[in-house]
Order: structure tokens, then sequence, then C-alpha cells
């Protein structure tokens, strides 16, 4: 029988960034991925490499079952008022069951995102995201709605 290093490693570190946060043990989080604030994620959904999961004090990141984050995303419930830098604005950010975020892109302070949802690479998603629709770009529109399928495809 072979063991291999490399799995043996990835299960342990889950196992231990799992149990520090909170996380079900189907959470998949990759390298270097910075989590800092109250942050929830459900089951069977991945945070890629790279990514930034950033709350304030009085607020939260709620991530839904079955996501998937791509690497480098940018999820921030915490920044800075437009008119006055030095006045912290933050306010939840809620992401629905089976979305699916493309790499690089960036979700600010108070948006939601429906189920089933995909947010395109790069995009900055500066408003709430309707369920079942693709949005993509800077800031992040609507490009059309997925096709339903009667039984949800996991």
């Amino acid at each position: 029988m072979t063991i291999n290093i490399k799995n043996l490693y990835w299960n342990i570190r889950n196992h231990f960034v799992n149990k520090k946060y909170g996380f079900p043990k189907s959470v998949h989080i990759g390298s270097n991925v910075y989590i800092q604030g109250q942050v929830e994620i459900g089951e069977r959904t991945y945070v890629q490499s790279y990514s930034n999961l950033v709350t304030g004090k009085k607020s939260c990141i709620r991530i839904g079952r079955n996501c998937k984050i791509a690497h480098n995303v940018t999820i921030r419930a915490l920044s800075h008022d437009r008119e006055d830098p030095d006045n912290a604005v933050e306010d939840n950010i809620t992401i629905g069951d089976g979305v699916w975020i493309g790499a690089n892109a960036v979700i600010v302070e108070g948006r939601a995102i429906g189920n089933n949802a995909i947010v395109g690479a790069n995009a900055v998603v500066t408003k709430d995201v309707m369920p079942n629709v693709i949005v993509g770009g800077v800031p992040a529109r609507p490009i059309r709605r997925k096709k339903i399928y009667s039984s949800p495809i996991y």
C-alpha cells in the first residue's frame, strides 16, 4: 500500500483549518486563503488559493452549500466611506447555495448573491445578484439567465 503524502498533508491541513473556523468537514480551503472575522461556510463548498474573506466586528460573510469560489477572489464586508476615508463601512454579505465565483472577482460590502448564480472572472459585484443569473464585468452586470433543470445537479 502506498501513501500519497500530498493528499495526506491536505487532509490534515483541511481538518485543522475547518476545526479552527467551525466549518463543516466537507469544506475545502485552499492554500494562502486569508480569513478575518465572522465567516460561515456551508457544506461541500470550496475556496481556492489566495482568496480573501474579510469582515469587521459588526458584519459577517455567509456562504451557502455547494459553492465554488475560484482563486484570488476577494469578499470584503468591510471598507471605507468614500466621503470620509477615516470612517469604516461594513455590511453583511450573503452568498446563496450553488454559487460559482470566477477567479479574481471582487464582492463588496452589503451584497447578496442568489442561489445558483455565476459571477464571472474579474467581475466587481457592487449590486445584488438575482438567483440563476450570470453576471460579469466591472461593475458586474447581468449577462443572461441560467437554464433551470428539474433536479439540481451537484
